[in-house]
């Protein structure tokens, strides 16, 4: 089999477009995609894990890929609390690179935040660079990647 990719947060404003991106590149002869909900999405080499994301070991079988994009994010508003917002946006990503790391994928993407400082002020900015430090230290030698986008919900 060639180039199998895996997407954390295809939902989501950037994920969602960056899905359909992979689907349509002919780079990747697969595409996992890990969703709380099946995708609408229908595509002969997409396979929609469904899963939450504090489930993800549980699915390590599962999460074997070359590259791996991370997009996962929400806003407080949505987690409706610090502690789960820190869950979204901290503890599933930083649990993904571990995990994939430890099958061997060879390159990790990270979508992360314009402002992300580990020492921010901001609670937002702070966890996106406390995120950003720990998967540095992961162990990515061969290709690590961090885009800080600014976005915005009224887009």
């Amino acid at each position: 089999m060639g180039k199998v990719t895996l997407i954390a947060g295809s939902t989501g404003l950037v994920g969602g477009q960056l899905l359909d991106l992979l689907l349509k590149d002919s780079y990747y002869d697969k595409v996992i995609a890990i969703s709380r909900k099946p995708l609408v999405q229908q595509n002969a080499k997409l396979v929609n894990l469904i899963t939450e994301l504090n489930q993800l070991q549980n699915h390590a079988s599962e999460l074997k890929a070359d590259d791996v994009y991370c997009c996962l994010g929400t806003t407080i508003k949505k987690a409706k609390s610090k502690g789960a917002f820190r869950a979204v946006d901290f503890d599933a990503p930083l649990e993904l690179a571990t995990l994939s790391k430890a099958l061997g994928a060879y390159k990790f993407l990270l979508v992360s935040a314009l402002g992300a400082k580990k020492d921010s002020g901001i609670f937002y900015n702070q966890v996106k660079g406390q995120v950003e430090e720990a998967i540095q230290k992961v162990g990515f030698e061969n290709f690590l990647r961090i885009i800080r986008l600014a976005c915005s919900s009224k887009v």
